[in-house]
């Protein structure tokens, strides 16, 4: 499910909802809410700017429904409810079962809550500089929170049904977009790319340019990333983040995919391997 709104960032909450359905075989629900301040202080007219404003929504809804039809062959379905935007929002999930992920729009400059720098948290306790990372984990199942540029990926135990966690999880989300914290305190994460000798800084350099241009935008689809960690005699070393750690298929990405893509473009690779094995 997406949130349609008039914000800025609504375009690529849009985007990433229609990518990752056309990848996963999933639909699209797109909500707008209505807020009942617009209207309810101009007695007798009431009902009129209420159609007025339901015909807006819809004529703003089919600009994105037919950019996925066309693009993504998406038919997303339209959903309009009446009231305060995080209340509906949390109400239109748990009316729905088959809303397995909700997009939410990061704010990319220095209003709000910020940028969403690349992170990954695998437990509570490396948490402590991002206050976003610190509410996920005070919800009960919560194993791994990893914070994209523009998305949030939540992985829970087995013994916890998303059913129950999802208005925990977006009730945290939207408490801190609310707060006007910051989502990482201090520095922000730094390039991983720094296990490589000077002589290979040339190479390096391409090795990273790749990965950012190909690689990442197709992976962060699917709520993922992989970042350069290290390059040493023909072997390049990457680390698989988010929804990629732990994937049965992440291995396959890596051989098939990357190594070729890699080993393509540039002779002197002449291997890709996950840190740690």
């Amino acid at each position: 499910m997406v949130v349609l709104d008039d914000s800025k960032e609504c375009l690529n909450a849009m985007r990433f909802a229609a990518m990752r359905a056309a990848n996963s075989g999933g639909g699209v629900t797109i909500l707008s809410v209505i807020s009942p301040d617009e209207f309810n202080h101009w007695i007798g007219v009431s009902d009129i700017m209420r159609e007025e404003a339901r015909e807006r929504i819809e004529v703003h809804f089919e600009v994105f429904a037919k950019w996925m039809r066309d693009r993504k062959n998406i038919e997303p379905e339209l959903v309009i409810r009446e009231g305060e935007v995080v209340s509906e929002i949390l109400a239109q999930i748990q009316s729905d079962p088959e809303i397995g992920v909700l997009v939410l729009g990061a704010g990319l400059d220095k209003k709000g809550p910020g940028p969403l720098v690349t992170q990954m948290s695998k437990n509570a306790g490396t948490a402590g500089n991002s206050p976003l990372a610190q509410r996920l984990f005070a919800v009960a199942g919560v194993r791994g929170v990893f914070l994209g540029r523009d998305f949030v990926t939540i992985t829970k135990d087995e013994a916890t049904d998303w059913d129950h966690a999802k208005p925990a999880l977006l009730g945290a989300i939207m408490e801190h977009f609310q707060s006007g914290q910051p989502v990482i305190q201090g520095d922000q994460a730094a390039d991983h790319g720094t296990q490589h000798s000077e002589e290979d800084a040339g190479i390096v350099s391409q090795i990273k340019e790749l990965l950012d241009s190909r690689v990442r935008p197709a992976v962060a689809q699917d709520g993922g990333d992989i970042t350069f960690h290290g390059f040493e005699r023909g072997v390049v070393y990457l680390q698989m983040k988010g929804a990629c750690a732990g994937c049965p298929s992440s291995t396959m990405t890596l051989k098939m995919g990357i190594e070729n893509l890699l080993r393509h473009y540039i002779p002197e690779v002449t291997e890709v391997r996950p840190v740690g094995l």
